[in-house]
């Protein structure tokens, strides 16, 4: 698969101007007493990788642990969103490690009723398992890459990452509210 990864990127840097990278890495957690330990060797794989395909450091950007913060990986995409980078003729890579989840969709976007969401440092839930913040749902991400004009590379290492990004070329932007809750599964894992 790595190989295969490899070749598709190293193809398609050949032929696009820039390529730029937003790595994200979460092992350790504010409110999760478990680290991952795999994350800090899947971001030096994925910057080995960027590396032998000749993409320089300067293009790309690493919000690990502390770092990745829902705040600090909203403001890394506007940033993109915003610049000059942001152009067809360009590659976005995206890369995500950590937990993910689902929760109940609340706007009936989705035909298994359940929204894919990345765990980020910040996160937190209640002790009735609500989510207060640090989770950054399918529709969010859909809507920023939506305003991505560059060729799009995803690539997710987590839980629930087959429908962490819907695909669907629709250009509107959705509004997330409600309350949003831990599976089970997922509470156990983390207590």
């Amino acid at each position: 698969m790595r190989k295969i990864l490899m070749i598709m990127l190293l193809l398609n840097a050949m032929v696009f101007a820039r390529t730029d990278a937003l790595v994200v890495g979460v092992g350790i957690y504010k409110n999760i007493e478990h680290p991952l330990q795999g994350i800090p060797i899947d971001i030096k794989n994925i910057k080995t990788i960027l590396d032998a395909l000749h993409i320089p450091k300067k293009n790309i950007q690493v919000l690990e642990d502390k770092g990745a913060t829902l705040y600090n990986v909203r403001k890394a995409f506007t940033n993109y969103i915003k610049s000059n980078k942001n152009r067809e003729d360009n590659i976005f890579i995206f890369y995500f490690s950590g937990h993910g989840l689902q929760v109940k969709d609340l706007d009936g976007d989705e035909e298994d009723g359940k929204d894919e969401a990345s765990v980020l440092y910040d996160f937190n839930a209640n002790e009735k398992k609500v989510i207060s913040k640090g989770i950054l749902l399918d529709d969010e991400l859909y809507t920023l890459l939506t305003k991505i004009k560059s060729k799009k590379i995803l690539i997710f290492d987590k839980c629930h990452s087959g429908s962490s990004y819907r695909g669907l070329p629709i250009g509107f932007e959705k509004v997330v509210k409600g309350d949003f809750f831990l599976s089970k599964t997922f509470a156990k894992r983390i207590n």
